[in-house]
């Protein structure tokens, strides 16, 4: 998993990886990915259109995408290689390098055409993937969700009241019970974004393959939280 310039990390590393013959791992996440770098993407509509409803100012961008890219450059390498903005790289690399992938984001990030750009050369490339659009939303909003909106909030509190959330457990912990969720009312986007994560994690878990999740408890400042957690298995983890 890897958020803002951690998604462009994911994504290359697993580039990478494909080239020296290593085993992709079971499913990715991608939150809020930064994967272009190149000069042009720093004029991209979204970057103008959304600056004020983002928080990253584009000139604090422009510093970034330099210090990253100055030792590409002074080596005689585009910012346009794949393994420094993988929004160019080929479809049949993609095809092969990553696996299921989850990518997530906000309609406010500046950086949004480069990552619809990017959800858009997946398809085409045959990457299973799922998208989520959190509305309105800057840059990595979920990271900020539990300061918006308090710790410890799946969505399937929204419903009923009962079941294992509603007595301190998780999202995966419910879904690995077999609750079902999908007529609940849709959480904020940040928080939403979290849980959908929170799915797909659990739906890698329990792919063909995989080892089973077992359940650890953790204390959190709203009670007793009971998680599912994976030994890492080489070749089969989530990234």
């Amino acid at each position: 998993m890897g958020d803002s310039a951690g998604g462009n990390l994911a994504v290359t590393t697993l580039l990478r990886a494909c080239r020296e013959g290593v085993p992709r791992p079971a499913g990715l996440v991608l939150m809020s990915p930064w994967v272009d770098l190149t000069e042009a993407s720093l004029s991209a509509p979204s970057m103008v259109e959304n600056e004020r409803s983002d928080f990253i100012p584009r000139k604090l961008m422009r510093l970034f995408k330099e210090a990253y890219c100055d030792g590409a450059s002074a080596n005689g390498i585009d910012p346009a290689d794949p393994l420094i903005s993988p929004l160019y790289a080929e479809p049949a690399e993609l095809a092969a390098a990553l696996p299921r992938t989850l990518v997530t984001f906000g309609t406010g990030e500046e950086l949004l055409d480069q990552q619809r750009a990017f959800c858009r050369h997946l398809r085409e490339a045959g990457v299973p993937m799922d998208v989520y659009e959190q509305q309105a939303m800057p840059h990595v909003a979920p990271v900020f969700a539990s300061l918006a909106y308090g710790h410890s909030q799946p969505r399937c509190e929204l419903g009923s009241g009962s079941g294992p959330l509603a007595a301190g457990g998780s999202m995966a912990a419910c879904l690995l019970q077999g609750a079902d969720l999908e007529a609940q009312e849709e959480a904020p986007p940040p928080v939403e974004a979290n849980n959908r994560i929170e799915r797909f994690v659990a739906s890698v878990w329990q792919a063909p393959g995989m080892v089973q999740p077992i359940t650890v408890t953790r204390r959190c400042t709203s009670g007793t939280s009971t998680r599912p957690a994976v030994p890492p298995t080489v070749g089969r983890d989530l990234i």
